[in-house]
């Protein structure tokens, strides 16, 4: 970087150079003649336009939750010979990795704490129960859907999240 300023020491016109002194604390600009060390010569920042923000995960995840809670009990009751038992949980079909479908309704279910920790440490019992539970063509579209590439818009999850609260929670 290089301006036009007066050196203190030899009062000429001068390009500065920059300099990294070698202690390391920071870069100072000296006269080329005479080597006479200057303040740091500073530059007008330009203000950038914000972007729209991105929403966090967590305000995504929260909102997802509510939706599926909307569905009141354990999803798994009946369906198999475990006993029901504990708080009720938000479980996904498919992991949470995939953002694809991370905040989809179809991929979420509202599980018991026995349920969703019994399948959760038995995947062969888990995808025998989803293919009971939604069927294994409806499991493979989500799968599908789960390894597209591509971006997600969360900005657009967001608004679909917020209409879906007041509506039906299978209709997200």
């Amino acid at each position: 970087m290089q301006a036009e300023r007066l050196c203190r020491n030899c009062d000429k016109p001068v390009n500065w150079v920059k300099v990294r002194p070698m202690n390391g604390r920071r870069n100072v600009f000296s006269c080329i003649f005479c080597g006479g060390a200057t303040a740091r010569i500073k530059r007008e920042r330009t203000k950038k336009a914000k972007k729209p923000s991105i929403p966090k995960l967590k305000k995504l995840d929260d909102l997802a939750r509510e939706i599926c809670r909307k569905r009141g009990s354990c999803e798994a009751a009946g369906l198999d010979g475990i006993q029901c038992g504990g708080s009720l949980q938000w479980a996904h079909i498919l992991s949470r990795t995939y953002h694809k479908t991370r905040w989809d309704s179809d991929n979420c279910l509202y599980l018991c704490a026995a349920h969703h920790t019994f399948y959760t440490y038995r995947p062969v019992h888990w995808r025998w129960f989803l293919i009971m539970k939604i069927g294994e063509l409806k499991l493979l579209d989500l799968e599908r859907r789960a390894m597209s590439p591509g971006k997600v818009d969360r900005i657009a999850i967001l608004e679909r999240l917020k209409n879906a609260i007041q509506e039906d929670p299978r209709d997200v």
